[in-house]
Order: C-alpha cells, then sequence, then structure tokens
C-alpha cells in the first residue's frame, strides 16, 4: 500500500514507454557506464539535467512538472520535497515522485541558487512508443499445447525431467494479470506502482507474458508455460501500455524488496535512457536477479533501453520458419533470440488474456522476452548452490549458461541477423562431452583408438564449455573397466593392448549432473579419404556449384564430396575397409573456414554444422577431423561464384 496517494491528474500524452508485443532486450554485453567513477554533486546532476532537457521537448519526451528523487526514508523524501517547493506525490521503494510548483527547467533553474537542496531530480521521462500493434488471430482459442509450437523451438519440454520451476520467482513489470483465466494459478502475488489502484490486467499484454513463463501445465486448460511451476510476482507498472520512468524503476525496486530470481521487462524505449535505468539494473544484478528485456519491434539496430543496459539479457524475436523477425531490432548489444511469431494463422506465440476465450496468439519480442526469464527461473530452481548463494556472481552464471548454450545458428532478415537461439535443455544440465576438435559425444557412439588418449571437457549442447568446468576440481571422473582404460581431469586413456570391440562408460559428475557416454575400441586409424589409383587422397574440390546466398549440406561427406569417403585402420588399401564415413560408423567433428563470411543454418545433435549459406564468393574449407583420437582429418574445398 502506498503511503503517500497520487492526486489525480490530468497528463497528457503519458505515451511513455508501450509495451512490445513487442520490445527490446537484456543485454549484459553493453557497453561501460558512462560517468565511470566520477561522483557528480548534486548541482552538478541538476545542471546536466537542465542541459539534457533543453533537447527535449516538454509533454512529448517528458512531463513538465513532474521529478523524482532516490530517497532512504519517508522523512527525507518529504525534506527534498520542501527544499524544491513541491508536493509530494508518492513514496514507496525509495522513490519520491514530486509534484513541482512550476515547470522543471525553471526549478532546476531556482535550484542552482539555493543552498538547501538535498538531492538531485530525476526527470520524469515520457518513454518513447516504438511497439506496433499486434497480430492476433480473430477468433483463433486452440486450447491444445500442440498450437505453441515455440516448445519445440526452446528445446524447454526435455529440460522439465531436471526443473519446471518449481521455488523460483519472477517478476513480471507489465500491464498486470487478469488472477481468474485458470492457467494462471502460478501468480503468488500481485502488486502495482504510481496512481493505479489494483493490479488486475485491463490491456492484455501482461495476462499473456505471464502465461508465457507459468502457464500451469497438465490442468486440462489451453496450454502450458515453459517454466509451469515457477511463480509469478506480477508488478503493474501501466494500465494502457504507457510508462513513466518513475513507475518503472519503483517497479524493478518492489522486485529486489521481494527478493526475485528473474525480473522480465517486455518494454524498452530508444534514446539515450541507459543512466536512467543503471542503477537500478545494478541493485537488481547485485541481489543476484537475472534481468530480461526485449529488444524492440522497429527492425533496428538502435540500442533501446533497459535492454542494453549492462547486467541485461536482451532478447530478439525469431519466426516460427526459423527467420529473424521482421519487426526485430538486432544488432551486437542483443545476446540471445528466442521465439516471437509473425502474422498469419499458425504463426503466432499463444499464450493466456484476458478475453477471446482466455487464450490468444500474439507476436513481439515482448513474447520472446519471457522465454529467456523463464529460462532462469528453471536454472535456479535447478541448482541449490546458485539458489542459495543468489550474489551478482549467480546472477552472471545463470546468464552465461543460458546465452552460451544458445543454438549457434544465425537467424537472418534482409540484410541483418541475430546469432543464438535459445536451446533450454542445453543451458539447464543437458551437459554432453566435448574432445578438443568439437566433436559433442551422444552416448553409445562413441570410439577411440587402441593407445590412444583424448582430452574430455563438459560442454553445453552447443558445444560452449562452462566456465568453472574448465577447473578439473568441479567435476569428478569414472571409467567403468580400469583395466583397459583410464581417466583423470577429463583425460580418457586407452591401453595399446586393447582389443576392437572393447568398451567403458565414462562417467563425470558437474553441478549435481551426471554426464556419460559409451567409448568403444576401434583400430587407431591410419587413413581417413578415398581411392584414387591405389592411394588414399584426403583433399577433394568438391563438384558442385554453388552461388553466394546458397545452402550448402555439409552433414554428409560423401555426398558433399561426391566420393565414397572412407576410414582405413591397417596399410592394406585396394578395397578393403574398416568403416565407412558416409554409414556414420565413426563420428566426426566439422569446420568451416571464412567463418564471418557464412551463416551456419542448421546443426546436429553432437553441435556439428549440418548446412550453411556462403554469404560471399570465394573458396571455403569444410574440415573433418576423427573423433577416434586419431585426429586423422580430410578437407573437401568449394569454389563459391
Amino acid at each position: 500500500m502506498n503511503i503517500y496517494k497520487r492526486k489525480k491528474l490530468i497528463l497528457g500524452f503519458l505515451v511513455a514507454f508501450v509495451f512490445t508485443s513487442i520490445f527490446s532486450p537484456l543485454s549484459g554485453m553493453a557497453e561501460e557506464r558512462g560517468n565511470g567513477s566520477d561522483v557528480l554533486t548534486i548541482q552538478e546532476e541538476n545542471e546536466r539535467l537542465e542541459s539534457r532537457l533543453s533537447g527535449m521537448e516538454a509533454g512529448k519526451d517528458y512531463i513538465e512538472d513532474e521529478a523524482f528523487a532516490n530517497a532512504s526514508t519517508l522523512e527525507e523524501a518529504e525534506e527534498i520535497a520542501e527544499t524544491y517547493g513541491a508536493e509530494l506525490m508518492e513514496y514507496e521503494e525509495g522513490i519520491a515522485v514530486l509534484k513541482l510548483p512550476s515547470d522543471i527547467k525553471t526549478v532546476l533553474g531556482e535550484s542552482e541558487r539555493s543552498v538547501s537542496i538535498s538531492a538531485a531530480l530525476k526527470p520524469q521521462l515520457i518513454l518513447d512508443d516504438y511497439s506496433f500493434e499486434t497480430e492476433s488471430l480473430s477468433d483463433f482459442n486452440d486450447p491444445e499445447l500442440s498450437s505453441q509450437w515455440f516448445h519445440e523451438k526452446i528445446n524447454d519440454a526435455d529440460a522439465w525431467d531436471i526443473s519446471t520451476g518449481k521455488g523460483a520467482v519472477v517478476a513480471v513489470l507489465d500491464t498486470g494479470t487478469l488472477v481468474s483465466n485458470t492457467d494462471l494459478k502460478r501468480i503468488s502475488d500481485i502488486t502495482w506502482t504510481g496512481d493505479m489502484s489494483s493490479g488486475t490486467d485491463t490491456n492484455g499484454h501482461g495476462t499473456h507474458v505471464a502465461g508465457i513463463i507459468a502457464a500451469e501445465r497438465n490442468n486440462g486448460s489451453y496450454g502450458c508455460g515453459v517454466a509451469p511451476d515457477a511463480d509469478i510476482y506480477s508488478i503493474r507498472i501501466t494500465e494502457n501500455g504507457s510508462i513513466t520512468l518513475s513507475n518503472a524503476v519503483e517497479g524493478i525496486r518492489k522486485a529486489i524488496s521481494k527478493k526475485v530470481d528473474v525480473i522480465n521487462m517486455s518494454f524498452g524505449a530508444t534514446g539515450d535512457y541507459k543512466n536512467d535505468f543503471q542503477d537500478y539494473i545494478d541493485e537488481a544484478w547485485e541481489a543476484g536477479i537475472v534481468v530480461v528485456a526485449a529488444a524492440g519491434n522497429k527492425g533496428v539496430s538502435n540500442k533501446t533501453y533497459p535492454a542494453a543496459c549492462d547486467h541485461v539479457i536482451a532478447v530478439a524475436a525469431t519466426t516460427k520458419d526459423g527467420k529473424l523477425a521482421d519487426y526485430s531490432n538486432y544488432g551486437s548489444w542483443v545476446d540471445i533470440s528466442a521465439p516471437g511469431g509473425s502474422s498469419g494463422e499458425g504463426n503466432a506465440i499463444y499464450s493466456t488474456y484476458i478475453s477471446d476465450g482466455g487464450f490468444k496468439g500474439l507476436a513481439g519480442t515482448s513474447q520472446a522476452s519471457p522465454m529467456v526469464a523463464a529460462a532462469a527461473a528453471l536454472i535456479y530452481a535447478s541448482d541449490s548452490s546458485l539458489k542459495n548463494s543468489h550474489g551478482s556472481s549467480a546472477a552472471d552464471e545463470v546468464s552465461a549458461r543460458i546465452v552460451g548454450a544458445a543454438d549457434g545458428i544465425t537467424y537472418s532478415c534482409g540484410g541483418h541477423s541475430v546469432t543464438g537461439g535459445l536451446d533450454i535443455y542445453s543451458a539447464i544440465g543437458g551437459y554432453k562431452f566435448r574432445e578438443p576438435s568439437g566433436y559433442l559425444t551422444t552416448s553409445g557412439d562413441q570410439y577411440i583408438g587402441a593407445g590412444k588418449a583424448m582430452k574430455l571437457r563438459i560442454a553445453y549442447g552447443s558445444g560452449t564449455v562452462p566456465a568453472d568446468a574448465k577447473k578439473a576440481k568441479n567435476i569428478t571422473w569414472e571409467v567403468s573397466d580400469t583395466s583397459l582404460f583410464s581417466v583423470k581431469n577429463g583425460r580418457l586413456k586407452c591401453l595399446k593392448t586393447a582389443s576392437a570391440g572393447a568398451s567403458a562408460n565414462v562417467i563425470a559428475t558437474y553441478k549435481g549432473v551426471t554426464v556419460s557416454a559409451c567409448f568403444t575400441v576401434t583400430k587407431p586409424a591410419v587413413k581417413f579419404g578415398y581411392l584414387n589409383n591405389g592411394k588414399v587422397k584426403n583433399v577433394v574440390r568438391s563438384g558442385i556449384s554453388v552461388k553466394a546466398g546458397e545452402n550448402v549440406s555439409v552433414n554428409d561427406i560423401c555426398s558433399l564430396a561426391g566420393q565414397d569417403i572412407r576410414v582405413w585402420s591397417d596399410k592394406t588399401y585396394g578395397n578393403r575397409s574398416e568403416n565407412s564415413v558416409s554409414a556414420n560408423k565413426i563420428g566426426y567433428a566439422i569446420r568451416i573456414s571464412n567463418k564471418k563470411k557464412i551463416t551456419v543454418t542448421g546443426c546436429d545433435d553432437r553441435g556439428n554444422p549440418e548446412s550453411f549459406i556462403p554469404n560471399k564468393k570465394g573458396s571455403y574449407t569444410v574440415t573433418y577431423t576423427l573423433a577416434d583420437g586419431s585426429n586423422k582429418k580430410f578437407k573437401v574445398k568449394i569454389r563459391v561464384s
């Protein structure tokens, strides 16, 4: 309950921060804070604000007779109001909202001549609206899970065997929620900011976002959320999608006070607003909260905030057919993408709603962001060490696991793209073994040469090695047959005396998750290639005709090379062969040259690229490296015209 309630005001142009059924994301990789370690005096901060406002339009960019300030107590808030001759409209979560005696520029000018001012003013910004009217599918009202195609795209169902989000809390800063929706039983609390009198959603946006995160599973109603057992703390920061800066930062402070695990912000604004948000984002980060925000729906590379702030995961949107959505913002400040949908029946993101029978399809980065927020909740709920520590390092690790486990695919639209789509199973604990050539092993399909050794590492499904998995003390290793094999700190060694066909299971335990694979002994490969006049060749120039922009399949080495590629384990070649690579009897890792000039369009379950698009003319080399410990290679050279 607010200590001070706002008096009724007619606030023209409160168009502020419109939601994104398409908004802006979290970029834990944004630039450094603008002021460095400089500490400004109150007067210097006010002078900077006065200069900043000179380039803005009252009523359009900011509310002329409002401002706010940080205050640690109600008494301090009242003192600040008094020093500016203002009325204290509201004090909540350390935010003192002031009704000024005149326009803010005049007040700032007068403050320069006063020695009594006790705090710097912050502008009541009206955050610009860069959303577009989201597509809904008129009367389409399918309560079946099958309509929620995004689950398969983000690989969350497999992750539910590890975590469903139980015990994690996600704060949703939005238009509120409709708690009477039968699929929203995970709303643990509901509150509001500013002069609103309830947290009930009358817009629909917040209810849709909440359902994407935590709609119930197996209750016979509609679909389900990405983290179906996570709790939602609903914070209503706007009634109609228009947001003032003080409402937004008050919402962040409420989430911090509630000690939530994750904050989702499916809104944002273009402009130089980083410093207006960063201090509050830092507070959340220091409390161990993972902050996620939508990247925005203007289809531009301009940074939007709060998504582009430090310690925020910025989320772009992709479509059902695997492309970057044409409305989605992009750029190096964007961290990851997730399904946001598009127009056309069956292409939107379906979730809970306040009308349309309680279930509706919308599209935007607003829909992509909560999927990433739900992924963070799943990770926190699955890892008690992270949950218990709950500091900035925990928030960093959860964010790194999400971004590091992205699928590596480049999603494009026109001349721009975003690389890396959400893969929740890999992020939450879908670990695999990885060896130096990059090959990601899968159970029962591994080979090692007699007398050979290979270094195994724990990796996400995408191939990225978690930072702390590089330390031997964080992983325990075992091998089922110690008479023929040994494993120490991930180095697997097979004795020379081991006979072909012998096998053993290698087991590693990391963060309470067991990773295992069966390794079978094969005669070490001595040659890898194709037979040409009695000699084995390990390089071939592909005969296929390729043009820039065309998709090239590389998973079938024989098809690309136009030859029957084989592996020999002795020096008697002729027509003898131990294994046919085309039959996939021995695995291999794939590397493609000119990495910056290609777009990977698909990967197999080992993390190998299955196909790619060469974006420019020139020569490209596809290198295949055997994963039996012999390190034998075969190369296919491609000329792109």
